[in-house]
C-alpha cells in the first residue's frame, strides 16, 4: 500500500473524489496494457505492475491529463 495520501502531497485543485476516479482510470489503462503486452509477449515473463500505486503516483507528480465535462445548470419548469 504506497504511503501517501492524496490529500496531502497533491497541489492538484481538485476534489479527492475525482483523483479517485482519474486514477482509476488510469490504472485501468495500466493493466489493459500490461494485459495486452503479456499476450504479445508470451514467451517472456514480465512482472505484474502495482497500477493502483503507479497511477496514483502519476496523478501526484502531474502526468496524468485530464478535464471536467462540461457542467451544466439545471433549467427549472
Amino acid at each position: 500500500m504506497p504511503d501517501f495520501s492524496l490529500d496531502e502531497k497533491s497541489n492538484l485543485r481538485i476534489n479527492r473524489f475525482t483523483k479517485v476516479i482519474v486514477a482509476a482510470k488510469k490504472a485501468r489503462k495500466i493493466n489493459q496494457d500490461f494485459i495486452a503486452e503479456k499476450e504479445t509477449n508470451s514467451d517472456e515473463e514480465a512482472k505484474e505492475p502495482r497500477a493502483a500505486e503507479e497511477a496514483l503516483k502519476s496523478l501526484l507528480k502531474g502526468k496524468i491529463e485530464f478535464e471536467y465535462p462540461e457542467l451544466r445548470a439545471r433549467k427549472k419548469g
